[in-house]
């Protein structure tokens, strides 16, 4: 069974990111975070309007590009807001740039796998998935067996 997030965890973690904005203003993580928040609650149905929080996704991560473009996450976060409009080559794109920024990085392999298998990209997927996996100090349930679930 592929879990999924939960509501009570997404508005927590909105909670989080929206006082570290609070805190610094000039954190990407801070717009990143709560720009993902706002895609997953687009997919998930978990906000009162899919097409505001995927709006407020695709803002935030404008917003957390624009004050670190060399933050990966900040990237990972634009691709969660294409995968909320079902724009996927888009998703895969922006996974694509945080990639290049952290190439060696377990997350940031961990969702180009994810976004390939919307993408409907099953070898790559697979590919990133062992890297993210081989990458891990301890399996999750993120891991490979959860994404080729997907495809």
């Amino acid at each position: 069974m592929v879990e999924v997030p939960s509501r009570k965890n997404i508005l927590e973690a909105e909670d989080l990111c929206q006082k570290t904005i609070e805190l610094d203003p000039k954190c990407s993580g801070g717009y990143a975070g709560l720009s993902f928040n706002h895609s997953v609650k687009a997919r998930f149905g978990f906000g009162k309007s899919r097409e505001a929080d995927i709006g407020q996704a695709n803002d935030l991560a404008e917003k957390a590009i624009a004050v670190d473009p060399e933050f990966a996450w900040s990237h990972i976060a634009m691709a969660g807001a294409h995968l909320a409009k079902l724009e996927h080559d888009a998703a895969i794109d922006s996974a694509q740039n945080a990639l290049a920024i952290q190439p060696g990085g377990y997350e940031t392999n961990l969702f180009m796998a994810f976004y390939l298998a919307f993408g409907d990209k099953p070898e790559l997927t697979v590919q990133h998935a062992e890297a993210a996996d081989n990458l891990s100090r301890t399996p999750t349930y993120r891991g490979l067996d959860f994404l080729i679930s997907l495809i």
